[in-house]
């Protein structure tokens, strides 16, 4: 069997205190950090997260080790079929997995979060 990358960082809906946490309740939490050279934005009812490359951009990110193969399986099904692809941010000696939206010009018709806080802006918009 190949290696498999169980190393996780989310920024929108899977975060603590939104609803699709519950697929990382025997997950272990890392730590909540910003990365820099990222943008997010407002699609609704979940964030998209473009890789930027500009250092003065940022998103709040909690980071995760899953120790299941269900759990990693589902989440990757889940965010790529809902159109996201697999990247890789390295924070501290450590590769994270990230789901991110390609840029373009569709990101215009999306408000941008300038805070790159998720969860910040819902509480601020009164969204769950």
């Amino acid at each position: 069997m190949g290696l498999v990358h169980n190393l996780y960082c989310f920024y929108g809906s899977l975060r603590k205190g939104h609803k699709n946490n519950i697929l990382l309740e025997e997950a272990e939490y890392i730590e909540t950090k910003r990365i820099p050279g990222y943008s997010l934005y407002d699609y609704g009812p979940f964030p998209l997260a473009v890789k930027t490359n500009n250092m003065s951009e940022s998103i709040t990110v909690e980071l995760y080790k899953i120790h299941d193969y269900y759990s990693m399986n589902k989440i990757d099904l889940m965010e790529i079929s809902a159109g996201y692809y697999i990247d890789f941010v390295t924070v501290g000696k450590e590769n994270f997995k990230i789901f991110l939206i390609p840029g373009g010009n569709h990101l215009a018709r999306y408000t941008k979060i300038p805070s790159g806080d998720w969860t910040a802006y819902c509480k601020m918009k009164g969204k769950k």
